[in-house]
């Protein structure tokens, strides 16, 4: 984001990171609709363009329910 707030290019993107509940491969699900897993994820930036004055960040959350559709959510960290 440049000085003004302007949002104008995308300088990275991850790819998917999931995130399962449990902690063993032998019980670890998916979760229901906004059931938390109590986990976080951290991500580091490196190689920035400088030319740019701050970093806007924003990440999806899919969730569903059992037989349900799923749910697409967008949030913007600030």
């Amino acid at each position: 984001m440049d000085a003004d707030g302007n949002e104008t290019d995308f300088i990275a993107e991850s790819g998917l990171i999931s995130v399962f509940i449990g902690n063993e491969p032998q019980n670890i699900y998916s979760g229901f609709r906004q059931e938390s897993s109590y986990k976080g994820v951290s991500l580091l930036l490196t190689n920035l363009d400088i030319s740019y004055q701050y970093i806007s960040v924003y990440f999806t959350r899919a969730t569903s329910d059992i037989r349900e559709n799923k749910v697409t959510s967008a949030y913007k960290i600030n």
